[in-house]
């Protein structure tokens, strides 16, 4: 019976630690993939009930060319979650919280016939600065 010689086990744990030294860069960049891809159908989720709520709130001017709209959008996260456009507020993969950034309603928009009060939830974007795998920042998604 022969059995390994220092030399070859020393070239198999080499050769080993070279392999599993490949992969790790490769696991974490899928994990990011992964990550990203959560956090854009969760967006996606969360801008789908802002858009049921401005729907179902918002009027139709008076006016004789009924073309203003008169915009409403939830004041606050309570306004989407009690009302059942939403379960509740969904976490921020990337970040494992529930803290998003919320970018109000501008108000007035002429040039699109539309009119409201400025503030509320018109969308929301991660609070992560961290980078995605194709360079954008997540919070700019």
């Amino acid at each position: 019976m022969r059995g390994m010689t220092l030399l070859e086990v020393a070239l198999a744990v080499a050769i080993l630690s070279i392999l599993a030294g490949a992969v790790l860069p490769f696991q974490s960049l899928m994990t990011k993939r992964a990550r990203g891809l959560v956090l854009h159908e969760t967006l996606r989720e969360i801008r789908r009930a802002i858009d049921r709520y401005r729907d179902d709130h918002s009027e139709i001017d008076s006016g004789p060319t009924r073309k203003l709209f008169k915009l409403v959008y939830p004041a606050t996260w309570e306004d989407l979650t009690q009302a059942g456009y939403l379960r509740r507020v969904p976490k921020d993969p990337m970040t494992g919280e529930r803290i998003w950034k919320i970018v109000p309603f501008p108000g007035f928009r002429a040039e699109q016939g539309q009119v409201g009060e400025p503030g509320g939830i018109f969308d929301v974007r991660s609070s992560s600065e961290e980078t995605a795998i194709d360079g954008s920042r997540f919070d700019e998604w």
